[in-house]
């Protein structure tokens, strides 16, 4: 059973006991004032009778038939029937009307007639008494029945319309509410399926809260796996370029292009032990974490470092015709810093380079070297970029309007960007003319 139906059910419920409990209340109290009026209306005809009484007993009035009129007027609901008699019990005058065959439950007089003897006094003492039959209960008279069921009557058509309206709004407000949970429900299912669904927020206060609940919930999970997909990306991208140095150099061996020596075995070794690296990260994607880049400072012989890039990448050069050189330091230096993300960093920068540049044209892997400050500079003639979307290219997944038909998935610069960074350094960017552009690493020293 639906959350609606229960609610509807017992709300229901509610109204239909308050409606029974509240009919039972307000007839009882009805009733009650009502037999307080009758008896008032009673006792105030006792009293006219009595006074009227007293005047005939006075020969005050002698006309006795005037007299039956006036007392015939005197009888009413209550009172079936007066009789008159002096101090010695004789009747003067009694006047009666039966409407016992019209009541329904009177089929016996005396079941329900009662005599009451009211005695008249005057200056000299008792001057008679007045004999008064009345029915015995309030609520046996012909106007107390008929308040009796005309009240009841009432009391059922004010519950059954309250219980008619009562359910229409139930009905009204439940689908409002029903509808507010089920699209949230909806919105939960809709997180554990990863799809997309704009909720509609409710005016609930307690349902806004589970939305809100479940908004926060939705923006952590796709928040965490982006970061889980951004990694694996990362990782996927950083084994790209050792294995496309390894495939180039493999390929430069069979066509007898260049030679095996110990120099280029250590290339092949040192980017054999950078697969190897990335796959141990690989169980970290598991981690929805972002985790901090770790930094693993040695001295770095920087020369040493670019010639050792400059020939791993050579053979790509060539591939496109590209003019790829290098200009080192005059004097080698020392620096204490990560290789790893530095010549990462200097290797998605010339990946780039060639993927965007032409054939036939030129790249310059340049180092300089400052007071505090040592700068690696990648200067290409390649197809650019427009200088409107210069401030997002290191946005993880972003790529030019001009970039569409080459391979790329948007994650090298800002790979470069988050290891220059780490390293304490930032990277610079400058358009050359619509001629290419030059990209700088710039470390402290």
């Amino acid at each position: 059973m639906t959350y609606r139906k229960h609610m509807i059910i017992a709300i229901i419920l509610i109204v239909f006991f308050s409606i029974f409990f509240n009919a039972i209340v307000s007839g009882r109290t009805l009733d009650l004032y009502f037999k307080g009026y009758v008896e008032e209306q009673y006792q105030k005809t006792i009293d006219e009778v009595i006074d009227y009484s007293k005047n005939i007993l006075d020969g005050d009035i002698d006309n006795f038939i005037q007299a039956s009129i006036e007392l015939q007027n005197h009888l009413e609901e209550m009172i079936v029937g007066i009789s008159i008699f002096d101090k010695n019990q004789n009747n003067i005058i009694s006047v009666s009307e039966d409407r016992m065959l019209s009541h329904p439950n009177m089929m016996n007089r005396y079941d329900f007639i009662e005599e009451r003897y009211y005695e008249i006094n005057g200056d000299e003492g008792l001057m008679g008494y007045v004999v008064v039959e009345r029915i015995k209960a309030s609520t046996d008279s012909e106007s107390a029945m008929l308040f009796q069921l005309f009240l009841i009557r009432t009391i059922a058509f004010s519950g059954m319309m309250t219980l008619i309206i009562s359910i229409i709004v139930i009905l009204v407000f439940s689908k409002r509410l029903t509808k507010d949970l089920s699209n949230t429900a909806l919105f939960a299912e809709k997180i554990d399926t990863d799809e997309f669904y704009r909720i509609k927020r409710s005016k609930i206060k307690e349902v806004q809260s589970i939305q809100k609940s479940l908004i926060n919930l939705s923006t952590k999970l796709k928040t965490k796996e982006q970061i889980r997909k951004e990694k694996a990306d990362k990782l996927a991208h950083e084994a790209k370029t050792p294995l496309t140095i390894l495939k180039s150099n493999m390929e430069g061996v069979l066509d007898d292009v260049i030679d095996v020596n110990k120099k280029r075995v250590e290339i092949w070794i040192n980017e054999v032990n950078r697969l190897a690296e990335l796959v141990e990260n690989i169980a970290s994607i598991v981690d929805y974490q972002e985790e901090a880049i770790k930094l693993d400072k040695n001295k770095i012989s920087v020369n040493e470092m670019i010639e050792k890039i400059s020939k791993s990448m050579e053979l790509q050069f060539e591939k496109k015709n590209i003019l790829f050189e290098i200009q080192l330091l005059n004097e080698d230096i020392i620096i204490n810093s990560d290789e790893n993300l530095i010549a990462q960093s200097i290797y998605n920068l010339l990946s780039n380079a060639f993927k965007y540049s032409y054939e036939d044209s030129a790249v310059m892997l340049k180092v300089e070297k400052s007071d505090s400050e040592i700068k690696f500079n990648v200067i290409d003639e390649g197809i650019g970029i427009d200088k409107n979307e210069i401030e997002n290219i290191f946005d993880a997944y972003f790529r030019g309007n001009n970039h569409d038909k080459i391979d790329g998935k948007g994650m090298g610069l800002n790979i470069v960007k988050m290891n220059t960074e780490v390293l304490g350094g930032r990277v610079e960017v400058k358009s050359n003319d619509n001629k290419g552009m030059t990209f700088t690493i710039v470390i402290p020293v």
